[in-house]
């Protein structure tokens, strides 16, 4: 069957019966989901696409690029892959947005707004936004670049951006930043010349075995995301930033084996991280990432299940169950 035909009949048959949906995500937070590496244009993508509009996300955010530590541009995904994608996820009626990983770097930030450009032009007016994924890639040369710029952090910051920004103007540019606040994407933020109005805190909340950092208490689910909130919600007053997103990580949930104070199943985790996002008052919930619960084994079946749960939880506002 022809994946976007069947979009076709579903979408018609979804509008007939959208009343009650739209009442019930206008009372929670709305949710956007990173498709990561997965193929949303496939057959497979496409049901995964339709699961997700029905538990009430309305955004997919393509990652064009997800290893910053690469100096040249490098799809990842493929360029089709992620355009066959947008384009399913448009005719279900989803907001696109495009998020590359960013660097702080003028030569890297103008290939990349160069082949940014180019995917935009490709799917023809379906992107409504950028997200510059700014992590730990764009905090190291930020670093860098404030030793080398006359103007510090701020020249360089702001050198990056008008580098990306001469090639994508036509679109609000959002940013994604760790969720412990670091120099770079203080200064992204600040920036007049990016005028980012849209924030995203990682605060993903995993748990590996093999990482003491993920096993701290006050790296758990519901504290994590109270400690980003709270290092970033006077930018919403004091450096015009009109939302504060908070990013979970939809994934790596297994306490298992963790002390008794800190043992909780994945879906007792999956909920507190939702519940403090609701409790904080969050403009929105984006969460990484499609590739992560959209295979046939039992443990992304498991995943993707949780996933569908807490999106209807948190767009009914907590409503659903």
């Amino acid at each position: 069957m022809n994946p976007i035909q069947d979009i076709a009949r579903w979408v018609a048959g979804l509008l007939k019966s959208s009343g009650s949906a739209v009442q019930s995500v206008s009372q929670g937070v709305p949710v956007s989901v990173w498709a990561g590496f997965a193929d949303l244009g496939s057959a497979t993508g496409v049901d995964l696409l339709k699961a997700l509009k029905d538990a009430g996300a309305d955004t997919i955010i393509f990652t064009p690029l997800n290893d910053a530590s690469k100096r040249v541009w490098d799809w990842q995904p493929s360029r089709s892959r992620i355009l066959s994608g947008i384009d399913a996820a448009a005719l279900l009626g989803f907001k696109v947005g495009v998020g590359p990983w960013a660097r702080c770097d003028a030569r890297f930030m103008d290939s990349a707004g160069a082949q940014v450009a180019g995917l935009l032009k490709d799917a023809e007016g379906a992107v409504s936004f950028v997200e510059l994924d700014c992590e730990g890639s764009w905090e190291t040369t930020a670093r860098r670049g404030a030793r080398r710029h006359p103007d510090g952090l701020t020249g360089a910051v702001n050198e990056a951006v008008d580098a990306f920004r001469q090639h994508v103007n036509d679109v609000p540019l959002t940013a994604t930043v760790l969720y412990f606040r670091r120099p770079g994407g203080t200064a992204l933020l600040k920036s007049t010349d990016a005028d980012i109005r849209s924030v995203t805190v990682q605060a993903y909340s995993v748990w590996f075995n093999n990482n003491p950092a993920t096993q701290a208490e006050n790296f758990q689910p519901g504290v994590l995301q109270r400690r980003a909130f709270d290092n970033f919600k006077t930018f919403k007053s004091e450096h015009d930033i009109d939302e504060l997103v908070m990013g979970l990580g939809w994934y790596s949930q297994d306490r298992s084996a963790a002390p008794p104070h800190l043992r909780l199943t994945k879906a007792e985790a999956f909920r507190r991280a939702s519940e403090a996002c609701l409790t904080l008052g969050c403009d929105r919930v984006s969460g990484w990432a499609c590739h992560l619960f959209d295979g046939v084994s039992s443990v992304e079946r498991e995943r993707r299940a949780l996933v569908l749960r807490e999106i209807r939880y948190l767009t009914t506002g907590g409503q659903s169950e």
